[in-house]
This record gives structure tokens, sequence and C-alpha cells, in this order.
């Protein structure tokens, strides 16, 4: 497919990213999961990623910039609305469901919404920080020794035990994120927090986790690559190990985009990229939706993969026009 049509492709991403039932743009909030017009549920950890796009857009184009700045200003006011009294909901579903998620507070989740927090502060319009999100990481989410815990504990037992709820090479993406808002808002505690998770997962100088699910093994690429404890070119050797024991037409869509995303920053090129670029773009619905699996059943939407999406083909984008890609964009 030619540049122009993987435009195309992006603008009907955004099209659908920045519209209704995805944004509301009264209440700010940012659905996770919809079903046509109907929303499944809200999802902090997303209206994080969300945060991350809307700079995104203003730093690919200054046309988007009214939206983004105005969007991020709701968003932040949803979250903040959510965090006044007790911790917010993992999902906010918009029928009553019962949900184990919510008997539990994730570092991960929180981590990707203060890093969408940090990186919107550049728009200077008075964005909520994250501070009450900060301090219940610092008072719900530190064990016995310092360290960073994945999941809140309490009198209701143990979670279910997966990659979620594990202290594990993914948490490398968390602590990148503790770290950029300690910078940003001058937070000692939770940048030594995160300097701390990465020491901790980094001490034995791991660069792969091939024991975890393939998403949580890219969120662990992912951080490394944040944290400095990765290279692009030791992350190529990574990838093509993934690329051989892959078959990227069936992976799950966000696992194909940050897959994607990764290997151009690699600088991997060849029948694996177009691959993965082909199995994107047969995510891609006439209306700009994106589903998370390549053959879904269900009709349901996924605001997360389509952000993931849009991200990694605009990369290919850039990469095709030979540009230097922002590896600090990466959502």
């Amino acid at each position: 497919m030619n540049n122009a049509s993987i435009g195309n492709v992006i603008q009907r991403i955004d099209g659908w990213l920045t519209g209704a039932p995805v944004f509301c743009s009264g209440s700010g909030a940012v659905a996770g999961i919809t079903r046509g017009e109907e929303i499944v549920y809200w999802y902090g950890e997303i209206a994080g990623y969300y945060l991350s796009y809307l700079a995104g857009l203003t730093a690919q184009s200054s046309k988007q910039e009214k939206f983004a700045v105005s969007a991020a200003i709701r968003v932040g006011t949803w979250l903040q609305d959510q965090w006044r009294g007790e911790p917010a909901l993992t999902r906010i579903y918009a029928c009553e469901t019962a949900d184990w998620r919510n008997d539990r507070i994730f570092a991960f989740d929180l981590a990707m919404i203060l890093q969408g927090l940090a990186v919107v502060q550049r728009f200077d319009a008075g964005i909520w920080n994250g501070r009450q999100i900060a301090e219940c990481i610092k008072t719900r989410l530190i064990d016995e020794r310092g360290g960073l815990r994945a999941v809140s504990e309490d009198a209701r037992g143990k979670p279910p035990d997966t990659w979620s709820t594990r202290m594990d090479g993914h948490q490398l993406k968390a602590a990148a994120s503790l770290i950029a808002w300690g910078r940003q808002f001058e937070d000692p505690a939770l940048l030594a927090l995160g300097e701390r998770t990465v020491r901790l997962l980094g001490k034995d100088g791991v660069s792969d986790w091939p024991h975890l699910p393939l998403h949580p093994r890219l969120y662990a690429q992912e951080g490394a690559l944040h944290c400095g404890l990765a290279t692009a070119s030791a992350m190529a050797v990574t990838l093509n190990n993934i690329f051989v024991s892959t078959d990227v037409a069936t992976v799950r869509t966000d696992s194909a985009a940050q897959l994607l995303r990764l290997a151009l920053i690699a600088r991997i090129e060849g029948p694996c990229v177009d691959a993965l670029v082909s199995r994107l773009l047969t995510s891609v619905d006439a209306d700009g939706s994106v589903t998370i699996h390549p053959d879904p059943i269900t009709g349901e939407r996924n605001t997360w993969c389509a952000i993931f999406v849009r991200q990694a083909l605009f990369f290919y984008l850039e990469a095709r026009l030979g540009r230097k890609l922002r590896v600090e964009m990466c959502i």
C-alpha cells in the first residue's frame, strides 16, 4: 500500500478516536471497549494512553492542537473526578458487571495514567497533574522492602495469578512512567521508586522475557528501551527471535502494533515488517475503529488497539520517508 493510502487509514483512525463513543466531549471520559455506539466500559489506563495520543497529535500537526489541548483538559478533569476520595475503579462498566479487577489497584495501570499526564503538561493548560494517583502508589503499592507491588494487597485474598498481577519484565514500562512523572513534578519518592524498580528488574542483565505472553513481553522491551537497558541493536536480536516463532497474522492487534513499532525502532526491514503492516491495516474498519482479534465475532472495538495501530502506522510512514523516529513518543 502506498503512503497516501496508509495516511488515509491513519486519518480514519483519528476520526474514530476523537469522536463519540470513544471520547465523551462533555465529561472527558475515554472508553476502553465499545460495541457499535454503545460503551462497554470506560478505562483509566486507556485515558492515560489517550493523553499520550493527544500529545502526539500536536507533535505531528499543528492543525490538531486546539482539539488536543481542549480534549486533554477534559480527560484530566474526568480522571480527577474519578480520584476524588477513594481510588478509582480499574474499569467503569456501563452496565453493572462483576470484575475482580475492580477489587484491586494495579501499578501498571496507574503508571500509564501518570505517563499521559506528564506528557500533556507541555500544553501548559492547567491540566490535572495526578498527584492523588502518585500518593496512592506510594501508600498502597510499595512492599515491605520498599519495592513496587504489581497489585494492591488486602484482606480479600490473593488475586488471580496472571502477568498483570506479577512483578516481571513488563513492569519496566511502568517504572519508566514513574520516573517520567517524578521528574516532571519533582517527586523524589516516586522517582526513586521507579529507579529502584529498574535496578531490580534489570539487575541480571536480562534483555528478554520469553516466558511472558507476547503482549507483556513487548511491554518489557518498550520499558527496557525507555529505561536505557536495551539498545536498538540488542533489541533487534530479540525481535528477530520473536518473528521466527510467531505467526503475526494471528496475534492480537495491540501486540502486532507493538511489534511493528519496536521493529522500526530496531531498523528491521523485510517481509516480517510488511506482514505486520498488512495485519494492522486489516484490523481497521471503514469507520476507523479497530478490532483486537483477527477474526472478531463480538462486534467489540478496542480503543487502546486503535491508539497503538495509529502510532505504529505513523512510525512506518516516517521510516519510509527516512525521518528519525521519536522513540520518546512511543505510547
